[in-house]
């Protein structure tokens, strides 16, 4: 089809990752067919089998290091098949807590590149029961409302996912002081790095950042105690990113963070920086705020 619309287009030959990395190019050594357009500044890759697909957005499966483009010349050569723009989930939050421990408010989110592919694949052909029953799994003891989208069908825009919420279970009251943690059920409660030590590298298939922006009106008759301090920290050549700011005024809390995954491959030899890094993270997260009646 892109031959025939004038365009400079080849296929490209794959070895998914349950299949194994193509290290010489043999006839055995790839098992899927995308398409490559070659224009000016580069390749464009598509793969026609995902309806939500778009230029360079491929499957996590296909990202395997690099793919075959065989011309119609005889001659190949070696792809890269890895996005070159990183994916990005952002959530802005305003929130509401009350005396009793309860907290309410809205969630706007948006998600670009992979991220939000791999969300359209999600969602696509659920009804609105079925759509609230995924975003209670993902954000445990929330109770979610009014959910919107914007571009569920559209891969060349930004998703948009849009929701209230309502719970009783993100403050804790101790001695008549309130705890909460600023990111609420967005922060990250365990460490998904577990062994000691790796033989075989992290792959996150995509560099990624999550960007979070957060609003929290505090209950009548509480100040602010004392706040979590902030956070700005790299792992070696930036591989990821942590950065974290609090502040307080007017009794509103207002907290800018965002986590940034700069190389998608990560090595066994880095693997335990990698461990303490995220462990750092989530102790950050779970820092509390705290409240004091007046």
């Amino acid at each position: 089809m892109f031959r025939y619309a004038g365009l400079n287009a080849n296929p490209v030959l794959i070895s998914t990752k349950s299949h194994g990395i193509p290290i010489f190019p043999t006839l055995n050594g790839f098992n899927y067919v995308i398409s490559a357009v070659e224009i000016n500044d580069g390749i464009l890759l598509f793969d026609a089998i995902n309806e939500f697909g778009a230029p360079n957005i491929l499957d996590k499966e296909l990202l395997n290091w690099q793919g075959r483009i065989v011309r119609e010349d005889g001659s190949s050569n070696w792809v890269p098949l890895n996005p070159r723009k990183s994916a990005m989930e952002a959530f802005m939050v305003n929130a509401t807590l009350d005396a009793d421990g309860g907290v309410k408010g809205s969630l706007k989110n948006q998600f670009t590149g992979n991220t939000a592919f791999e969300n359209r694949n999600d969602f696509a052909g659920l009804g609105e029961s079925d759509i609230a029953e995924e975003l209670e799994d993902r954000y445990e003891q929330l109770d979610i409302s009014d959910t919107k989208f914007e571009n569920l069908g559209n891969p060349y825009e930004p998703l948009k996912v849009n929701f209230n919420f309502d719970s009783q279970n993100y403050v804790e009251e101790i001695n008549g002081n309130l705890y909460v943690s600023p990111l609420l059920f967005l922060r990250m409660d365990e460490n998904p790095f577990k062994q000691e030590e790796r033989k075989f590298p992290v792959d996150y298939g995509y560099a990624s950042k999550k960007r979070y922006i957060v609003s929290i009106d505090l209950p009548e008759g509480y100040k602010v105690e004392s706040l979590p301090a902030g956070a700005n920290v790299k792992m070696g050549d930036n591989l990821v990113a942590f950065k974290y700011l609090l502040s307080e005024n007017n009794n509103k809390i207002q907290l800018s963070a965002e986590f940034s995954i700069n190389r998608y491959f990560v090595s066994p030899e880095e693997y335990g920086d990698l461990k303490k890094f995220y462990q750092y993270m989530i102790d950050k997260e779970n820092e509390k705020i705290v409240l004091s009646k007046i």
